[in-house]
């Protein structure tokens, strides 16, 4: 469905969808799940469970579950894996809801039927194994344990460890990275090794609560790794130590954690300590609201919301860093200062955003990277590394593997293509679309097509109508989004509803007449105009370099002081 629908590559298309459609259309009595061979035996959660899950990664293959002996031990980020869905019968899937992991939040979708299935299938593989502490604890930090099939009889599920050394290999020691960096000692945190953490939970891929009872015993804290892509968590940690505190950005690590790694004796950073903000995210406070199980947000939240992320950024462009590229609720933490609900930006890793959030100058040029990595017709990448080449001279695509070198400014070569005038008006645009959501109380845009489209709701009301937001802010948000394509009045060609995607098309009658090739040709059409409105605007800007004009960030934080005079005086 990914690569069928929510990206570029569904232009070229993927058969899958048909072969699901067909796999379903000639379910017969062997394949039935009403065949009691065929039947799961439980979806129960165990009496005196093992093992504890919990959350499911988005896209419904990965699976926080450790086992309960492991609580309350160092996290060594040991995650499992199953196959994707078109990997076993449809008709199992039915009765499991994997696709329904895609639909819920981490933390739900532990109850489903496939989540259930996960846990019975690891009790029942991990009491087969006498030694089975003793090998967990002795695996590499970051690696993983595969279900490599899945059929309703677990005893018959293959599970192995698959000891992965890459993460360790990647690993830099302190030594290391203060030579790279070349930044005062005094503005690094302390080390900690990662024996002293005690787990507690995993909130997602790279989040886990622990405790440190050895330097704080009653407090829970923050501990952020990467068991792919490590090069991103070393440049964030180099911002956060490089660049000045902000009361509206997440304070410095108070701890880096290191690990005695299994090569030459190297003692490596595994990730860092941040406090922990129970409150939860921007997203959640507007999802909340606006499906009324908490009050309306006030005006005076709005503003103070909208002025300080703004002065945020204002900080993080002044500074080291640069610029910000990923805003969006999901990435503002809520935090109770002096009784006041205020916001703080996190997420400092320059990675890049996603589709539907980011400006044409920026998404256009992902959209070219990631067709040139992903597609397999030859003539159609070399096409598109013509383009980037041209763009960005010497581009080069990334990988997971990567190992990690000093880089100024991050990895995304679509944000390093712009000067950093245009990198403050991309910011800008995300500032524009992140004030939609604040004044219409809305915890998403709606109006792309991407894995987002899983977890947004009211997907009626979309980015840019206007139902709540002052009139005198109508026209700020406007001139800073401006060039986005909802002007225009281009939106999403496909719905969700229930674990399903159909075409707009069939809205207001019956969803069970959709096929899945309707679907997937309704995304066809809606990627194929992206793309070629992409290389039409990076082929025009590579001839003139012109850019769009939107305001400055301080000329927007002028703006809203401004507004927020006029409606709230005093």
């Amino acid at each position: 469905m990914f690569d069928a629908v929510l990206n570029p590559t569904a232009i070229y298309g993927s058969p899958l969808l048909e072969r699901d459609e067909d796999t379903l259309a000639s379910s017969n009595w062997e394949s039935s799940y009403l065949n009691p061979k065929n039947r799961v035996e439980s979806l129960s959660p165990p009496n005196h469970p093992k093992w504890r899950l919990d959350g499911v990664d988005v896209d419904g293959t990965r699976f926080f579950a450790v086992p309960t002996f492991a609580l309350g031990h160092p996290p060594l980020r040991i995650d499992v894996y199953i196959p994707s869905q078109d990997q076993y019968p449809a008709s199992l899937r039915q009765i499991l809801q994997q696709s329904s992991t895609l639909l819920l939040g981490s933390k739900q979708a532990t109850r489903l039927g496939i989540s259930q299935h996960v846990l019975r299938a690891l009790e029942f593989w991990s009491g087969q194994l006498p030694n089975f502490q003793s090998l967990y604890n002795e695996m590499p930090f970051g690696c993983r344990i595969d279900i490599y099939t899945i059929c309703s009889d677990i005893r018959k599920m293959n599970i192995c460890f698959f000891p992965t050394y890459e993460v360790e290999q990647q690993l830099c020691s302190v030594k290391t990275l203060q030579e790279m960096w070349n930044i005062p000692p005094a503005n690094w945190p302390e080390a900690v090794n990662l024996t002293e953490l005690q787990m507690q939970f995993q909130l997602h891929e790279a989040i886990t609560l622990v405790r440190i009872p050895t330097r704080h015993p009653l407090e829970t804290f923050v501990f952020k790794s990467l068991v792919r892509d490590v090069k991103y968590l070393y440049h964030e940690l180099k911002i956060f130590i490089s660049t000045e505190p902000h009361p509206n950005i997440i304070p410095r690590p108070l701890y880096v954690v290191t690990k005695n790694c299994r090569f030459g004796g190297k003692v490596g950073i595994c990730g860092f300590i941040l406090p922990y903000y129970p409150l939860g995210t921007l997203r959640d406070k507007l999802f909340q609201s606006r499906s009324g199980i908490i009050p309306s947000i006030s005006l005076q939240d709005q503003f103070r919301w909208a002025r300080h992320i703004t002065q945020a950024l204002i900080h993080v462009n002044n500074s080291a860093p640069g610029f910000y590229p990923d805003l969006k609720p999901d990435n503002v933490l809520l935090n109770a200062r002096n009784g006041i609900l205020d916001v703080m930006l996190i997420d400092l890793e320059q990675r890049g955003g996603w589709f539907s959030w980011s400006p044409p100058e920026v998404a256009y040029i992902e959209y070219q990277e990631y067709i040139a990595t992903r597609v397999e017709c030859e003539p159609v990448k070399n096409k598109c590394k013509a383009l980037l080449c041209a763009l960005i001279p010497g581009w080069q695509p990334l990988t997971q593997d990567d190992r990690y070198r000093n880089s100024e400014q991050g990895f995304s070569s679509a944000w390093l293509s712009l000067t950093q005038t245009e990198r403050e008006a991309a910011q800008v645009f995300m500032l524009g679309k992140l004030f939609w959501c604040i004044f219409e109380s809305m915890a998403s845009i709606n109006c792309g097509i991407g894995i987002e489209i899983f977890r947004e709701q009211d997907w009626e009301h979309r980015f840019p109508e206007f139902r709540a937001t002052p009139m005198e802010l109508r026209e700020l948000i406007r001139s800073c989004t401006a060039g986005a394509p909802e002007w225009k009045g281009k939106h999403r060609n496909i719905v969700r509803h229930g674990t399903n995607f159909f075409s707009v098309e069939r809205l207001g009658k019956e969803f069970p007449e959709g096929s899945a090739a309707e679907t997937k040709e309704a995304a066809r059409r809606w990627w194929r105009e992206e793309v070629r409105s992409a290389k039409r605007f990076l082929e025009n800007r590579a001839k003139n370099k012109e850019t769009i004009q939107r305001p400055r960030l301080v000329e927007v934080l002028e703006a809203v002081e401004k507004v927020k005079i006029t409606l709230l005086p005093g």
